[in-house]
């Protein structure tokens, strides 16, 4: 009797350490689905999304010129509920940069004809051990030499070809 109570113990032990392990390993990744998300927001305008994953204090900035952007999570998802798109025209990709448990440094890449939209993004898991954006430093780069992303108004008109 004594060493069935055992056997069930350390069955009961082994069950709990089993499906403890699964939840620790599958934590770290989660910042994935944030990351798709965020990627999905941005192609497809939807804020509901983008207001998911971004921490309430999140900050974007953005360079122009010498000066630098910056904008709050409350202005972001704003201006994409007001200024909906219906699909962007762009291909998307992105690297994980540097990870720890709570933190990750990561680039999305979203692709235009004429240039590309660096998105690098700050991800922290917050007190209730969920992952949030908590910074975006946006920049703009050409990828073909003959393409021109004129600023006006801080918007950004692709329109120009340059010789």
């Amino acid at each position: 009797m004594k060493t069935n109570f055992r056997i069930k113990g350390l069955i009961a032990l082994l069950s709990i350490t089993f499906f403890c392990s699964f939840s620790i390993a599958a934590a770290p990744s989660y910042y994935d689905a944030v990351i798709q998300d965020y990627i999905e927001s941005q192609i497809t305008s939807n804020y509901k999304k983008l207001n998911n994953v971004l921490d309430n204090n999140c900050v974007q900035i953005i360079p122009r010129g010498n000066s630098l952007i910056e904008e709050n999570k409350n202005d972001l998802v704003e201006f994409m509920k007001t200024n909906a798109i219906i699909q962007r025209d762009c291909s998307s990709s992105y690297q994980i940069l540097a990870k720890s448990n709570s933190l990750v440094i990561a680039v999305v890449d979203l692709n235009y004809q004429a240039y590309t939209q660096e998105n690098f993004l700050t991800i922290e898991k917050n007190k209730k051990q969920e992952w949030k954006i908590t910074r975006i430093s946006k920049i703009f780069t050409n990828e073909k030499p003959a393409d021109a992303v004129i600023v006006l108004n801080d918007t950004i008109n692709t329109d120009i070809t340059m010789p």
